[in-house]
């Protein structure tokens, strides 16, 4: 017997010190939400970081904005920060009043994002609780609930939780948990994540009417940085066929009405002659033109003269060159994904197509296991020498990455007991090296050197 599901999916609050919307798009849910759709599901949706009371705030023209925030207690852990602790998104009033208006579901999938974050995602699933009962399935994926499972299985409240990115296993579950079979049993791989290079597209339009939407052109990375948990949670690289992704941008920058596209990419540039390069060449002459962003970093070793009067031509306007550190050690033992030598003819190649300073951006990490203030110091300069506008990153402990284990021992807070130490802004603080005045420091070094021109 074949049933029709209801699933509410959902994208949780924020919580944290900062947070920004810089062209963030719960992409994974969205691809998920396009299997569902497939077998037959009857989908609704809710973003709580999108209130639609109060149209977003300090709102760009590319699409990025600040979160409609309200100060809250923070966490018993935190408690000592001096620092003002939010949850990012709608009001608690209007979530429920968004949850009402839902008929009730046979099953809510909520998403996750970092780690810390998972206070957020916690009230989130209290909420659900609150207003249909305990006894409605509640299933919890995404990076924290895959990161963090044990944790999340321990404490979140929900009824389980799925680990993983792909959607092989998942639909199986949802009808294990809500005791129905969907109605389009042919689970084929075009619909799932599992074969990335043939999937359909996300689902885009479930989400509240933005100036932006993200596009994955590949998934995972060819390389292993020690920091980063890209491996883990994409598996092997694929790459999708250039057509689809031509297709998907055009479809949906005519259909949301909107000229702005963020690449959620993390190795955008492998193999650019048959990837990247054919999808811009399709969409330079777009109507009324497109703005490409790039908020992840791009392979320095990858960019070619050919590449960077590609960006030009095709509209993108945000670039961000990969680097973290300037230091050739550190560099060599975070997994070798650059040089200096590459980085300064990466930044000279945009430059000398007319990319402006402060179009071409790099993140210098601080806080790397082992690295000193000094060295984030001179990595800083070193950006702002080679041409490009430097942003500091703070190092965040990712579980299961090469980096981890030494970062957990380098640290005094209980990073591997409590996720909450695992933020960005807080793990810096936790080390020797770095106090508040270091951390001010440098910020206001990068900074400073953003306004030159």
């Amino acid at each position: 017997m074949h049933d029709t599901i209801s699933i509410l999916l959902i994208n949780p609050w924020i919580a944290d010190f900062a947070a920004y919307n810089l062209w963030a798009e719960p992409l994974g849910l969205f691809y998920i939400a396009s299997a569902l759709k497939a077998a037959g599901g009857s989908l609704f949706y809710i973003d709580c970081l999108e209130s639609g009371d109060k149209t977003p705030c300090a709102l760009k023209p590319n699409g990025c904005s600040k979160y409609k925030r309200r100060i809250v207690d923070p966490p018993v852990p935190l408690q000592g920060i001096r620092r003002s602790f939010a949850i990012y998104g709608m009001e608690d009033e209007e979530f429920d009043r968004r949850l009402s208006g839902v008929p009730r579901p046979d099953i809510v999938l909520v998403t996750s994002h970092m780690t810390y974050w998972y206070p957020g995602v916690f009230r989130t699933i209290e909420m659900i609780r609150a207003r249909f009962g305990p006894d409605l399935p509640v299933l919890l994926g995404g990076i924290y609930a895959t990161l963090c499972t044990r944790h999340a299985r321990k404490k979140s409240g929900a009824t389980r939780v799925y680990r993983g990115t792909g959607t092989k296993d998942l639909l199986p579950m949802i009808e294990d948990m809500t005791g129905k079979r969907f109605t389009a049993r042919r689970f084929t791989t075009y619909h799932t994540l599992d074969d990335f290079s043939s999937s359909a597209w996300p689902l885009h339009e479930l989400g509240p009417k933005r100036r932006f939407f993200a596009v994955l052109t590949s998934r995972g990375c060819p390389f292993s940085c020690t920091y980063c948990a890209s491996f883990l949670l994409n598996g092997e690289f694929s790459a999708r066929a250039p057509g689809s992704v031509v297709s998907e941008i055009d479809t949906y920058a005519g259909l949301l009405k909107t000229r702005n596209v963020a690449f959620y990419d993390d190795a955008l540039l492998v193999n650019a002659d048959d990837h990247i390069l054919p999808i811009l060449r399709s969409l330079e002459g777009w109507g009324g033109g497109l703005r490409f962003h790039l908020p992840n970093g791009i392979h320095a070793r990858f960019i070619t003269g050919e590449i960077a009067s590609a960006f030009k031509r095709s509209g993108v306007e945000t670039i961000r060159v990969g680097l973290e550190t300037s230091d050739p050690a550190l560099q060599k033992q975070t997994g070798s994904k650059t040089t200096n030598e590459e980085y300064l003819r990466a930044v000279a190649l945009f430059r000398n197509v007319g990319y402006e300073r402060n179009a071409v951006g790099t993140y210098v990490i601080a806080g790397i296991p082992g690295q000193t203030a000094g060295q984030v110091a001179r990595s800083i300069e070193f950006v702002h020498k080679a041409g490009a506008a430097c942003y500091l990153s703070c190092f965040s402990p990712i579980p299961e990455t090469p980096a981890w284990r030494k970062a957990v021992i380098c640290s005094r807070f209980p990073v591997e007991e409590e996720p909450l130490y695992q933020n960005n802004s807080l793990y810096l603080l936790g080390l020797s090296e770095y106090t508040q005045k270091t951390v001010r420091e440098l910020q206001s070094m990068a900074a400073d050197f953003r306004k030159e021109r």
